[in-house]
């Protein structure tokens, strides 16, 4: 449910963390030579966030704020109720 969420969010994480390899053609979601210029923006529409990757491949990734901070808090919620569960 979460990853259904924030379907971009891998990806972005990704590109983001390791933008020194996609700079240099060597990352995981490149073609083997593919030199990315990856661009990063936030932008607010009607009250959102939204986080904007651009790697420069013609790709273009998302994500509201808002949408990952309520996906996170369910999961947060569902692993703590799990874990309150007694041992069986």
């Amino acid at each position: 449910m979460f990853t259904n969420s924030v379907p971009d969010l891998a990806n972005m994480r990704d590109a983001l963390e390791h933008f020194n390899a996609y700079e240099k053609g060597k990352g995981k979601l490149q073609t083997k030579g593919d030199v990315w210029s990856t661009r990063t923006w936030l932008d607010t529409r009607e009250g959102r966030v939204l986080l904007f990757v651009t790697p420069g491949n013609g790709q273009h990734w998302s994500l509201d704020v808002q949408v990952a901070t309520a996906a996170a808090g369910t999961l947060v919620m569902t692993i703590s109720k799990v874990l309150s569960e007694p041992s069986r």
